[in-house]
């Protein structure tokens, strides 16, 4: 047919019809979605008279006004439930293109100050956290979060009451420091007195060993100024590097081995002075008065 006339504006709309799947011209209306860019359509419009091209658009109000009426009620549906500022703004912005559909703009601008209120209630909410810290820093945030929403519900009063906790805190930390330094200079006493007795202990033992030693250096100069020449020996042999104990040691013994004289006999061996570490030793081959002659054993 529209070989013949392609300026049949009921062609196209059977075309129409049989594309969206409509057994019955009415039956239009109650499709989805809408059609109004359907190519079919558009021919059909163009070449139809005015009251078919009238009866087409009230198809088309139809479908428009049940897609607002459906995205109207789901709208307000979830605004029953919302309550975040994205949640309220995004309502608002379903409702701001509904444009005049009902109360669609009231509702838009409700969802807005419900959105606003949302911000300001979050906010709110998060200071109270932050007040509820022991942190000082914490507690300082909240009031700048308070002062964001100046004037909104009770944050006058509770700007206040988060600049008295901050003394609180203040007060307490000042406290556990002052305690802490006491605990520290108690600390720092009670090593500085262990330090000094042990530094006294040292002082004392040093002290008390160099007196020991002195007076077992002049016991030994007596025993060796009246004859005991083994015994200051022995004790001038503990005294080690003493002043000069070691010299005083090496008179001791020969003084020892002088005195060891007046006893011996042709034939003997003695010991008298002293090379290095070792004795030396000598062979008597005679003996007259006080005069004893010798002669150096080699080994």
């Amino acid at each position: 047919m529209l070989d013949i006339d392609p300026e049949n504006a009921q062609a196209y709309l059977g075309k129409l019809m049989a594309e969206l799947k409509v057994h019955k011209q009415d039956d239009l209306a109650k499709l989805e979605t809408s059609f109004d860019e359907n190519d079919n359509y558009i021919k059909a419009a163009r070449y139809a008279d005015e009251k078919l091209r009238d009866k087409l658009n009230s198809y088309l109000d139809v479908i428009r006004y049940n897609a607002d009426e459906k995205m109207y009620k789901i709208s307000v549906d979830l605004m029953a439930n919302a309550k975040t500022k994205e949640d309220f703004i995004n309502l608002a912005e379903s409702f701001e293109l509904l444009e005049n559909f009902k109360d669609s703009k009231e509702l838009a601008a409700k969802c807005r100050e419900k959105a606003e209120e949302a911000r300001k209630e979050s906010i709110y909410l998060n200071a109270i956290k932050f007040y509820n810290s022991d942190s000082v820093a914490k507690v300082k945030k909240s009031i700048e979060e308070y002062n964001k929403i100046a004037n909104y519900k009770d944050v006058d009063n509770r700007i206040l009451l988060s600049e008295e906790k901050i003394k609180q805190l203040n007060s307490i930390a000042n406290e556990k420091q002052i305690a802490y330094s006491k605990k520290r200079k108690r600390k720092f006493t009670i090593v500085l007195s262990i330090i000094t007795v042990i530094i006294v202990g040292i002082i004392l033992a040093f002290v008390i060993t160099n007196v020991n030693k002195s007076n077992n250096y002049n016991s030994a100069i007596q025993m060796l100024e009246s004859g005991q020449y083994q015994e200051a020996y022995d004790l001038f042999r503990e005294l080690g590097d003493y002043k000069d104990s070691e010299k005083q040691m090496d008179n001791a013994k020969i003084e020892a081995q002088i005195s060891n004289l007046k006893n011996i006999n042709v034939g003997d061996v003695i010991k008298f002075g002293i090379i290095g570490d070792e004795d030396i030793e000598w062979q008597v081959l005679d003996k007259k008065d006080n005069e004893i002659f010798v002669i150096k054993v080699y080994l």
